[in-house]
């Protein structure tokens, strides 16, 4: 997550019953980092917290 890095992040609602898995990830927010060091990114999921079955997140490292 250097910058000038371009980075995904990614979502999985797992697989049955909520169990994580590496499979079933798609991309839902691409960012390209800002070149000056300790310079924040943010992303908000509206309804993360309340989502039934739950989700994980994961961040990449994009081409």
């Amino acid at each position: 997550m250097a910058p000038g890095q371009t980075n995904a992040l990614q979502v999985s609602s797992g697989a049955t019953h909520g169990a994580l898995t590496t499979q079933y990830f798609t991309d839902i927010f691409i960012v390209t980092n800002s070149t000056v060091a300790g310079t924040l990114t943010n992303y908000l999921d509206l309804g993360a917290a309340t989502n039934v079955p739950s989700r994980f997140y994961r961040a990449r490292l994009a081409p």
